[in-house]
C-alpha cells in the first residue's frame, strides 16, 4: 500500500539529502547575484518606497482624559513637545464642546462642537478637547507612548471611540496591487472583525508639485498676506495648523468624515489593536488574503515592554540543547525524527519553555488538513492503478533519453505541481508515481522529487514566502516566472 511504501524510504538520513541540496544553494545564490539586475525587477511603490517617502503624513485623533492637569495652555502642558524643532508634528486643529466655551475666537461652529482652527501656544487645552495631530508615524508613535502612558489623552479610532493603548500597536499597511478592498468604501470594511485592528487614520495624499508652485505664486503675489502669515507662525510658536512642518499647506480632515471614501490602490492606513491579535489574527489573514500588505508595526508600550520583559536564561539554554540534541539523535539513528520532535515538544512543555496557549497558536491545522487531504488523494492513486499507468507513460515518453531523461520528466511534473499546490501536497501525489519507476534506484528518485518540491519559483502562489514578497515588493504574477524560469531550470540540470 502507499503507507508501506512510505516505510522503504524512512532510512535516509537527516543530513543525507545535503551533499546534493548544499551545492544547489551556492547554485541559486550565484544566480541570483549575476542575473538579479537583468531579470528582477525594480517595482516602485514598495514599502521601501512608502518608507523613504517624504509625504507620508497621517492625521489621528487624541482625546483629553486628564481633569487633574487640564485646564492649562498648550504652551505648558504635555503638547509643548510639538512646538520643539523638528519634532515632525503638527496640530491641525482643536475639537471641543461648546457648552461653557462659548467666548472662543476665530473658530468655526458645528451643532455643539466648536473647531478650533487658530492655534497658538497659548491657546487653552480643556478636558475632553480632541486633537487633530498630523505627522508621520515614527514621530507620532514616540509621542503616543508618552501621552498614553501618562494617562493624559486617549487614541480614538475612526468612529470616535478610545483606543486601549495597553499592549497595542500602531500597524501601517497598504493596500496591494491585488487587494479585493480597492474600489470599497472605508465605511463597508469591517476592520475589527476581519484583522482585529481598528482603523485610526487614513495617509494624507501626497502634495502635487503643481500645487506648490500655485501656492508660492500667491503668497508672491499678496506680500501683506505672507508677512503676516509669518508673523502668525512665530507668534505660534511652531504649531503650524493649516501646513506642515516643511511648509507644505494641508487640510485638516475629519478622519470621521474619510469612512465613506473609496479605497485605491497603494492607499496607506494606520490601524490599531492588541499586539497579541496583531500576530495571532492580522499577520495570518493579510498574508492568505493579499489585501493589506504589513508596512511596519509601532507598539504603544514599547518602553514598557522592554523594561518589564524578563529572561529565564536556565529554558533559554534549555531550549535549544533539547533541539540540538534532538538532531544529533536522528543524525546518527538512534531516533526517528517525528518520535524525537514530540518528545523533545512534550519535555519543553513539562519544563515551561513552551506553553499549551503558544503551542496551539503555532499549529498550522489548514496546512495539515491539506496535507492529510493530499496522503488520502496519493492512496486513491495508488489503489486505483493511475500511479502505475502514469509512471510507465513516463518511462515511454522520456525513456530514450536514458536516465537523464526520466529525472528531468520527474522534476518537471514536480515543480508544475508545487507551482500551485504546497510542496508537501506535491511530494504527496508525485511519490507513487516515482515509486514505481523502477528504472532509477529509489534514492536517485527520492532526492530529485524532494528538490523539485521544495524548489518553487515561478509562481507567487506555490509557497508562502513567495508570496509574503508580492505586495511589499510591488511584484506582478509573471515576474516570478520570468526570474524564478532560468533558475528552475539551471537547478534541474545540476540535479
Amino acid at each position: 500500500s502507499f503507507l508501506e511504501k512510505l516505510e522503504d524510504v524512512s532510512d535516509f538520513g537527516l543530513f543525507e539529502i545535503g551533499r546534493v541540496g548544499l551545492p544547489l544553494v551556492f547554485v541559486g545564490i550565484f544566480y541570483i547575484l549575476i542575473f538579479s539586475r537583468w531579470l528582477l525587477p525594480d517595482r516602485s511603490g514598495g514599502i521601501i518606497t512608502i518608507l523613504n517617502a517624504d509625504d507620508r503624513r497621517y492625521p489621528l485623533k487624541v482625546k483629553i482624559i486628564d481633569t487633574t492637569s487640564f485646564p492649562r495652555s498648550l504652551d505648558q502642558s504635555c503638547f509643548n513637545r510639538i512646538s520643539a524643532h523638528g519634532s515632525g508634528i503638527d496640530i491641525l486643529q482643536i475639537d471641543r464642546n461648546s457648552s461653557g466655551n462659548s467666548t472662543i475666537k476665530q473658530s468655526t461652529s458645528s451643532s455643539s462642537t466648536t473647531i478650533i482652527k487658530s492655534i497658538s501656544r497659548d491657546t487653552i487645552l480643556h478636558p475632553s478637547d480632541i486633537i487633530t495631530l498630523c505627522g508621520a508615524p515614527e514621530a507620532l508613535h514616540a509621542f503616543l507612548i508618552d501621552l498614553c502612558s501618562a494617562g493624559f489623552a486617549v487614541l480614538l479610532d475612526s468612529e470616535g471611540r478610545p483606543v486601549d493603548s495597553k499592549n497595542s500597536s500602531l500597524i501601517e499597511v497598504t493596500l496591494s496591487s491585488t487587494s479585493k478592498l480597492v474600489g470599497r468604501s472605508l465605511r463597508s470594511v469591517h476592520f475589527s472583525s476581519l484583522y482585529g485592528a481598528s482603523l485610526v487614520s487614513r495617509r494624507l495624499p501626497p502634495i502635487a508639485k503643481d500645487d506648490d508652485d500655485h501656492n508660492n505664486n500667491n503668497n508672491n503675489n499678496d506680500g501683506a498676506t505672507k508677512d503676516t502669515n509669518n508673523n502668525n507662525n512665530v507668534e505660534n510658536g511652531g504649531y503650524n495648523n493649516n501646513s506642515t512642518s516643511s511648509g507644505k499647506r494641508i487640510t485638516a480632515i475629519n478622519i470621521a468624515s474619510t469612512t465613506s471614501n473609496f479605497m485605491n490602490e497603494k492607499d496607506c492606513f494606520l490601524l490599531a489593536g492588541p499586539s497579541h491579535v496583531f500576530s495571532s489574527m492580522f499577520l495570518p489573514r493579510s498574508i492568505h488574503s493579499r489585501d493589506l500588505v504589513l508596512v511596519q508595526e509601532l507598539r504603544l508600550n514599547a518602553k514598557d515592554d522592554d523594561s518589564a520583559r524578563v529572561y529565564d536564561l536556565k529554558r533559554m539554554i534549555l531550549a535549544p540543547v533539547l533541539a540540538i540534541g534532538m538532531i544529533i539523535a536522528n543524525a546518527t539513528g538512534k531516533i526517528q525524527l517525528l518520535t524525537g520532535s514530540l518528545a523533545v515538544t512534550f519535555i519543553m512543555l513539562l519544563t515551561g519553555c513552551i506553553t499549551l496557549e503558544s503551542l496551539k497558536k503555532n499549529v498550522n491545522v489548514p496546512l495539515i488538513v491539506t496535507i492529510g487531504g493530499s496522503f488520502g488523494m496519493a492512496s486513491a492513486i495508488e489503489s486505483t492503478g493511475i500511479a502505475l499507468e502514469v509512471s510507465k507513460s513516463l518511462v515511454f515518453l522520456f525513456g530514450r533519453f536514458g536516465d537523464v531523461g526520466i529525472l528531468f520528466a520527474i522534476y518537471f511534473c514536480t515543480m508544475m505541481l508545487t507551482s500551485v499546490l504546497s510542496n508537501a501536497s506535491g511530494i504527496a501525489i508525485m511519490f507513487p508515481i516515482v515509486y514505481n519507476i523502477e528504472t532509477l534506484t529509489l534514492k536517485s528518485r527520492m532526492y530529485i522529487l524532494m528538490y523539485a518540491a521544495s524548489a518553487d519559483f515561478i509562481t507567487p502562489i506555490g509557497y508562502q514566502t513567495n508570496l509574503m514578497v508580492y505586495g511589499p515588493g510591488n511584484y506582478k504574477f509573471f515576474d516570478y516566472t520570468r526570474f524564478g524560469g532560468p533558475l528552475q531550470l539551471f537547478l534541474c540540470v545540476c540535479s
